[in-house]
């Protein structure tokens, strides 16, 4: 959300609770974030009071914000230096061909040149389209989807033309490896289901009853709900504790066991879902100035040797007699 959404939103939220305060009505919630508007909308359905589901979803989006500044800081030396190692091939190569006084313009021109300019341009696209992809999973603030090998593919036969099968196959495995998105079983929106589920119980609904009425708002996965559902219109909670809502359902099964209140326990389970989120963000910035070495040893220098290197051999051939 850029600078002037969050301040309309927080705007939005003030006028809001002004007229819950003042006991007016809600009126038009277009001014809000769509998470305070489900939280509204859920508080008005069940009967349940509104400032505390609202409250609660302005944290969350608090939250949410405090994360995404805390990974750009924690990303900002890396990307730049990602920027860098793309752009430093580019650079240095010409520069270096002067220094050496090497005419890289007349070995360009020629067959042998266009073929090494080919790989080298190659090995250079892959090494930007794997930083890049590197950086994105990096300041990602949602679990990684299904990612395609093709990537891997390019990179394998792009390294295997220019240093042998052996070498293409090793690159294609470490590069769908890079790419692999990182197992997360837990669904990313849990934290505002356990949120709509405690605002439902507050409003004097039935565990069950709850869990279908979050399933219904469209967030989270509905199946993986209502079977929960089911389970505990059955009194089996207990054996339900697996899949994406497994954290919800341990939490339901442990306040049932001991005929406590769930709602305070489902507001503390969605600030610790958050947590652990924020935790395997700066985890992943951490991580990346490590994963950048893998498509700079792989691409971006064997580019850049290449593209230096080749033109320095056919010179000193030449001088020797030989090209």
């Amino acid at each position: 959300m850029t600078g002037a959404g969050v301040r309309s939103a927080v705007v939005g939220l003030a006028d809001l609770r002004g007229r819950m305060v003042a006991g007016a009505p809600v009126g038009d919630l277009r001014a809000v974030p769509a998470r305070v508007q489900r939280a509204v909308r859920v508080a008005l359905e069940v009967g349940a009071p509104v400032l505390p589901a609202m409250d609660a979803a302005a944290a969350a989006l608090d939250d949410d914000r405090a994360r995404a500044r805390a990974v750009r800081v924690a990303t900002a030396q890396a990307r730049a230096v990602a920027v860098g190692l793309v752009c430093l091939p580019v650079v240095l190569v010409p520069g270096l061909g002067r220094l050496l006084g090497v005419d890289l313009l007349g070995f360009y021109a020629t067959g042998p040149g266009l073929a090494v300019l080919a790989v080298a341009g190659s090995l250079l696209a892959v090494g930007a389209l794997l930083v890049a992809g590197v950086v994105r999973r990096a300041v990602a603030l949602r679990p990684a989807g299904r990612r395609g090998a093709a990537p891997a593919v390019l990179a394998g036969a792009v390294i295997g033309i220019g240093a042998g099968p052996t070498a293409g196959v090793v690159a294609g495995v470490v590069v769908l490896g890079l790419r692999r998105p990182v197992a997360d079983p837990a669904d990313p929106a849990l934290d505002e289901v356990a949120d709509l589920v405690a605002t439902a119980l507050a409003g004097g609904l039935s565990t069950s009853a709850a869990l279908r009425l979050v399933g219904r708002v469209g967030i989270g996965d509905r199946t993986a709900l209502d079977r929960l559902a089911l389970a505990a219109d059955l009194g089996r909670a207990d054996e339900t504790a697996v899949g994406p809502v497994a954290p919800l359902a341990e939490v339901l099964a442990a306040t049932r066991r001991w005929g406590a209140p769930a709602a305070a326990s489902l507001r503390a389970l969605a600030s610790d879902l958050r947590a652990e989120r924020l935790a395997d963000a700066l985890a992943a910035a951490e991580r990346l100035p490590a994963q950048l070495t893998v498509p700079t040893a792989l691409c971006l220098l064997p580019a850049s040797v290449l593209l230096l290197g080749a033109p320095l051999v056919a010179d000193g051939l030449a001088h020797a007699g030989g090209w």
